[in-house]
């Protein structure tokens, strides 16, 4: 399985979107696994919008884990012995950032509905049930996966193909590949 990106390099960030999205578009996957698949790759788009853009803060991306707030000091190369290497934000707050006037502008700036923001939540729950269960037994939902899908598709394509915020002519055969795999998965 990929490892989500740890870094603002365009081509990891790529490459994690396009992981993610093969791997929820296998027909025979478990629902689990797609909304696990869909959560990388919308990890890697928001990543890969809230970068694009010359003027963009690399740090905006980033969630350094150790307690230090949210682009404090320590976020950069100064990091010391006995700290927690940067890795990207959350989802949730990648997803925060995309809607914010602070990070993108329109038309790449991501506005979704308060339905289309539960559907994201619900496939994020989804995705850390399948990956980090609490009670054994407990599975996720086809059906809720299902009805989030659309939405995940939706701002997947937004970010990618409708308005994006990085330079789409340096990752040409990947955007192909995730164009096929997003038709799949409608």
């Amino acid at each position: 399985m990929p490892l989500p990106p740890n870094r603002a390099d365009p081509g990891a960030l790529m490459a994690g979107v396009r992981a993610g999205v093969a791997l929820a578009a296998q027909p025979e996957q478990a629902p689990g696994w797609q909304a696990v698949g869909l959560v990388l790759a919308l990890q890697g788009a928001l990543a890969l919008a809230l970068t694009g853009y010359d003027t963009a803060d690399p740090a905006a991306i980033l969630d350094r884990g150790n307690g230090r707030p949210e682009g404090g000091p320590g976020i950069g190369p100064e990091i010391g012995a006995g700290d927690t290497p940067a890795r990207l934000a959350p989802v949730s707050l990648l997803l925060r950032r995309a809607g914010s006037e602070d990070h993108l502008s329109d038309p790449e700036r991501l506005a979704l509905s308060r339905s289309q923001r539960k559907a994201l939540d619900r496939l994020l729950d989804h995705r850390n049930r399948q990956l980090h269960p609490l009670t054994p037994g407990a599975a996720s939902d086809p059906d809720d996966i299902a009805s989030a899908l659309p939405v995940a598709v939706e701002v997947l394509r937004h970010l990618l193909f409708e308005a994006p915020a990085f330079d789409p002519g340096r990752h040409p055969l990947d955007l192909v590949h995730i164009r096929d795999q997003l038709r799949r998965l409608d």
